[in-house]
Order: structure tokens, then C-alpha cells, then sequence
């Protein structure tokens, strides 16, 4: 092993040469006085671990609907990105029972239904049943009428329990109080808090969780009454979309826009953030446009129909489409295209004889909405519908590196060389970068902090010596900000691994102390002295690559790597007199040089032997130790 140093100091011009002492080196704990204490090396920071929804370290809650029609796609949906699915949908008659007819029905006793738990479950997921029924009259019996909220409740119970639910979801959609229906709003609010009673003690850890309106925390007098609302559930999911119907009536315009008009996203949460605590808001985000029929290809053009388009079909469409326009909305931040369809032979089969604009968001949109759900801390966001993605992985991509990119770290149990590779992975998470550690296990040393490694890469290269055991972990920084848990791995460097390079061990000391690898294995230092020109000489133990020690300017010597005892025979507390230092070639003392070419004997012992003293000094005057 070579070590470099980096800067040498001569004696100063005039000085004299200072006592000898035999107080104990720099950095060593003591009592005496006049024994200067300096900083010793910290330990890399290890983070706090992050809250995770899911077996795959996802960050924020990701609820995402998978409608009954979709339940034959649920076997190409990416579980790892999602925390909680909720089946939509099986639907309350008035009087509280069941109505047995239609898709959701039929899907909810369907083996698809069976396997899409299966899979969530397996991967740390919650699987939530939604509960509709037909509009307010219908909402108004089931919430007031106490027999009737009775048997509801106790039908939805029955129900989570019968197929293995985590919880269930109320997506009862209608108006506020009115002269017809004045009780409807405190009716909700209190059945809200029988279900979640009633399921609570009957599953205990399930969630229920409510649909709201993305403007009903700009009011109290709507269906839902959020600040007394907000108590009684889970988590509320705002059904952010839809809104160019209210804000641009008659118009061609973003289906959820991030800022503007009367209802968007940003502001939704902001007045949500009023009555409701952060962690049981989840931000709905549309997985579908709008196509409409328009007037022109002006920017928010007068439309005269509009067809709801999943984000699968509205790439169709863009293809197909002749001679499409693009464009970005600034102040929604969401894309838009305009383009002719002709009455005949329309390449998209539409033959609308009219202008056509589709309003539609996509992963670049949607990372902003999902940037914004971390920005403001709330639960997380969800998705209205899967299905919608058509299997295209830019959608699942995005989720990933918005709210999981989990790092994985793989390597080779045995090793048969000095160095070789880690793998890292982060799944389909777009990394910026990952940060990778070391630990040697067999000196119980590190962690060392190693090079960040490109996100572009797929791992990077290690180092080891014989006979050790090294531990490694990586975590990743994902474009959007996110940092993954820690994934470790562990590795046996062979005893007879052959050498990669024609050195043992190379290292570069810095004038602090520091030890820098270079095609070697990370070493721990015994002392570090962070900007103080303190360190003054390095070398390896004799025959021993992985251990050393380093002479401080006042004569302290200070072990690296593997554990050893050193004692020495002079010190010079306050003077920077020391130069350098040699051992002896079977390891077991040797000589620390000061400023007049004297020399003081070294002794040292490992861990496990005793401590031996060089019996003469090579210089006329010697500092025994």
C-alpha cells in the first residue's frame, strides 16, 4: 500500500526544538491537562426511514379505482406503485339492500376480482369496495331514515367481509341540503360515522374512506360539509376533474387544471387544508380527456359535445388524426390538440364534418399534479380509472418516480477477486442518481460513503480484501425529488481471491487526516481533524494492506483500518515538530522522526497480542515510548 501525502511542513525558521513529553497523542481521551482534544471522524448520515403504504416502499397513498369493466386488465397493472385499490362498484337500493343486476354486481362474485386481491394483497396493498346508489333521493333514505342506515351499514359490512376487503369506499354523489332533502348533509355525515364505528370494530385496521367534490371545502351548505366530515373517515378523495363543465361552460378546456378559472387543483387543496388535517386528503387525478366537438381549433373553442376519452384512446386518436396541432396550456399545465375531422372517411372513424379539440393530461401533467400532492404533505392522490392507461408504462413510470422508485441492490454471494460489481435497479423509476455505501463487516467499520452512481447506470464497481466480509446499500434519488429507502446486500470476499490490480492496497491522505480509496476498499480512521492542518505521514502496517496509522504534527500516531494499539515514547503537545514515521518490517514498533531528524521508538500490538518496544533507537538522541 502506498499512501500520498499531500502536504509536508518544514520547521520554521528560528524554532527551537521542544521538550519531550510522554503525555498521550492527539485525539486520545485524557485528563491531563495541556492535551489538545480535536474532532474525531462522524459516521455518514443515515436517514430517517420513510413512511411507507406498501411492501414496495411507496411514500404517499396511491388510490386508484379499478372500475368493474377493467377488471379483465388487472393482471397488467403495476401493484408496486399502487397502495390502495378500490373495486367500483356494487350498488345500495334506497331501502338499503342490495341491488343485484349489472357489471358490478357480476364482477364483485368474479374470479378476476379474486385475483386483483390476491395480487394487491401481495404486494402490501388494501383492497376497498365502493358503494353507489342512485342519486340524492336514494342518499337522502339510506343517510336519515335510521332503519334504513342500519341495514346499509350492516349490508356493507357483510359485504367487505364476505370477499376480503381492506375497507370500503362511499362514492355517493348528489346534492346538498334543499326544502326536499333538508337533513341530507348532517344525515351523511353522521352515517359516515356509523360505518366507519361499525367497521372499525368489526375488520379493526380497515379504512373507510368518501368521494368528495373538489369544491365543496369552498363552502359548508353542499352534500359534503368537510370540516364535520373529515372526522368521521379515513380519508376523503377529492374528485378533481371534470371541471371545464363549471369553469368554461360551452367550451373546449382542461379537464383538471393545476391553477386558474373557479375550481382547480391547487386551490381545491389549499381550501381542503382548512377543514381537514393533511393526512386524509387524497388529490383524485383524471387518467382520461376530453374530446370535443368545436366551433374552431382556437384555444378554448366554443364546443358544441364532449366525449370522455381514456388516456390509451386519446393517444389513438392523436395518431390517427390528420394534420394534429399540439399544444400546452400555460395556466393549466395541461396538453391539448386540435385537428379537422371530415365528414367521410375520417382516419379516426369520428366523420364529424367539425373542428375537434381533445383536453387531456398526461405523465408530464400528471407529474405536475403529483408533484404538487408532495409539495403541499398531503395523504397522496388517486386515480379515476385504471383501465384508462390501456397498459402504455409511462403512466406507471410516473407514479413510480413520484412517489416510490425503490433501489435494489444485488451482488454476488462469494466473491473471487478484490473487486467486483453491485447491480442497481430502481424498477421503472426515472433516477436521477443513487448513493452508495460500505461497510466492512469484519473490522465492524464504515458505513463509507462510495461515488454517487448515475441513474443511467445499472451499478458500480466495488472493492474488498481477502478473507473480509462487506456489506453494501444504496438508495435512489428519483428525477422528481424522491429518495427510496436503503437496500442492502451482503458479500464474502474470498481467502484466496486473486488481486485485481498489482497493488494491494492504494490510498491518498489528505492534510486533515482523511484516507481516500483508489481501487481499494474503503478504511476507517481513527481521527480526522477537520480544517486543521494536523496530519503529517501514513503508512500501511507491514505485510498488512488493510491497516496503518497516521503521525499527527505533535507525535500522535493513530491507527486505520483494522483495530491495533499503538504506543509512543515522545509527544509534543502544541508543537508541530513530528515529520514522519516508519514500522519495523515484522510490524511490531518502530520510529516517529521530529524536526531535528531525531527519532522516538514506536510500539504496537493488534487486538489480540501484546504491545513489544524496539530495544534501540537509530538516532543519537531517541524518545522512548
Amino acid at each position: 500500500m502506498a499512501v500520498v501525502l499531500l502536504l509536508s511542513i518544514a520547521t520554521p525558521a528560528g524554532a527551537t526544538r521542544p521538550s519531550q513529553s510522554s503525555e498521550p497523542p492527539v485525539g486520545f481521551v485524557t485528563s491531563a491537562t495541556g492535551t489538545r482534544q480535536l474532532p474525531a471522524v462522524s459516521s455518514p448520515d443515515t436517514p430517517t426511514p420513510q413512511t411507507s403504504y406498501n411492501a414496495h416502499g411507496l411514500q404517499k397513498e396511491v388510490f386508484a379505482f379499478a372500475p368493474h369493466w377493467a377488471l379483465n386488465q388487472e393482471s397488467t397493472w403495476d401493484y408496486n406503485v399502487m397502495s390502495t385499490i378500490a373495486y367500483f362498484a356494487i350498488t345500495l337500493n334506497y331501502d338499503g339492500t342490495w341491488y343485484t343486476q349489472g357489471g358490478g354486481w357480476q364482477g364483485y362474485y368474479s374470479s378476476d376480482l379474486v385475483d386483483m386481491i390476491s395480487r394487491a394483497h401481495a404486494a402490501g396493498d388494501r383492497v376497498q369496495l365502493v358503494i353507489t346508489t342512485g342519486g340524492t333521493a336514494s342518499i337522502n333514505d339510506i343517510v336519515t331514515v335510521p332503519s334504513v342506515s342500519q341495514t346499509a351499514i350492516g349490508n356493507i359490512v357483510g359485504a367487505v367481509a364476505n370477499r376480503g376487503f381492506d375497507g370500503v369506499n362511499i362514492d355517493f354523489e348528489g346534492s346538498g341540503p334543499s326544502a326536499t332533502y333538508p337533513n341530507i348533509q348532517t344525515g351523511l355525515t353522521s352515517f359516515m360515522g356509523q360505518l366507519s364505528a361499525a367497521m372499525h370494530q368489526q375488520r379493526p385496521g380497515s379504512q373507510v374512506t368518501i368521494d368528495t367534490y373538489s369544491g365543496a371545502a369552498s363552502w359548508d351548505d353542499g352534500l359534503f360539509r368537510i370540516d364535520t366530515l373529515a372526522p368521521n373517515v379515513d380519508a376523503m378523495f377529492i374528485m378533481a376533474y371534470d371541471m371545464s363543465f363549471s369553469n368554461m361552460s360551452g367550451h373546449a378546456g382542461p379537464n383538471a387544471p393545476i391553477n386558474g378559472w373557479t375550481y382547480n387543483d391547487t386551490l381545491a387543496i389549499n381550501q381542503y387544508l382548512t377543514k381537514a388535517p393533511a393526512s386524509k386528503i387524497i388529490l383524485g387525478v383524471p387518467w382520461y380527456g376530453y374530446l370535443f366537438t368545436t366551433s374552431s381549433n382556437a384555444t378554448y373553442a366554443a364546443a358544441s359535445r364532449a366525449q370522455a376519452v381514456s388516456y390509451h384512446n386519446g393517444n389513438v386518436e392523436l395518431t390517427c388524426g390528420n394534420k394534429v396541432s399540439y399544444g400546452w396550456d400555460a395556466q393549466s399545465q395541461t396538453p391539448w390538440a386540435a385537428w379537422y375531422s371530415p365528414r367521410s372517411n375520417d382516419p379516426c372513424g369520428d366523420n364529424l364534418g367539425s373542428w375537434v379539440e381533445l383536453w387531456y393530461d398526461n405523465p408530464q401533467s400528471l407529474g405536475i399534479k403529483y408533484g404538487l400532492v408532495n409539495a403541499k404533505g398531503i395523504r397522496g392522490m388517486g386515480v379515476w380509472a385504471l383501465g384508462y392507461d390501456g397498459g402504455l408504462p409511462e403512466m406507471w413510470s410516473t407514479l413510480n418516480t413520484y412517489f416510490s422508485c425503490p433501489a435494489s441492490a444485488t451482488v454476488d454471494a462469494t466473491q473471487a477477486t478484490t473487486e467486483f460489481s453491485v447491480s442497481l435497479s430502481a424498477g421503472t423509476c426515472n433516477v436521477s442518481y443513487y448513493d452508495v455505501q460500505e461497510y466492512d463487516v469484519t473490522n465492524n467499520a464504515g458505513w463509507f460513503t462510495l461515488p454517487q452512481v448515475k441513474g443511467s447506470a445499472t451499478g458500480f464497481v466495488a472493492q474488498g480484501y481477502p478473507g473480509n466480509s462487506y456489506q453494501f446499500r444504496a438508495r435512489s434519488h428519483s428525477k422528481a425529488g424522491v429518495v427510496s429507502a436503503w437496500s442492502t446486500v451482503t458479500t464474502d470476499i474470498d481467502t484466496t481471491a486473486t488481486n485485481a490490480h498489482p497493488y494491494q492496497g492504494l490510498y491518498t491522505q489528505d492534510i486533515y487526516g482523511g484516507l481516500y480509496a483508489a481501487g481499494s476498499p474503503p478504511l476507517k480512521v481513527s481521527a480526522y481533524w477537520a480544517g486543521q492542518n494536523v496530519a503529517r505521514a501514513g503508512h500501511a502496517t507491514p505485510g498488512t494492506p488493510s491497516s496503518g496509522a497516521i503521525l499527527d504534527a505533535y507525535g500522535g500516531l493513530h491507527p486505520y483500518g483494522a483495530a491495533m494499539t499503538i504506543k509512543t515514547s515522545a509527544y509534543w503537545p502544541g508543537w508541530k515538530i513530528a515529520r514522519d514515521f516508519a514500522f519495523l518490517p515484522d510490524g511490531s514498533g518502530g520510529y516517529v522522526l521530529d524536526g531535528s531528524s531525531a527519532t522516538a521508538p514506536v510500539a504496537t500490538c493488534s487486538t489480540a497480542g501484546a504491545a513489544s518496544t524496539p530495544s534501540a533507537s537509530v538516532a543519537t538522541r531517541a524518545h522512548p515510548l
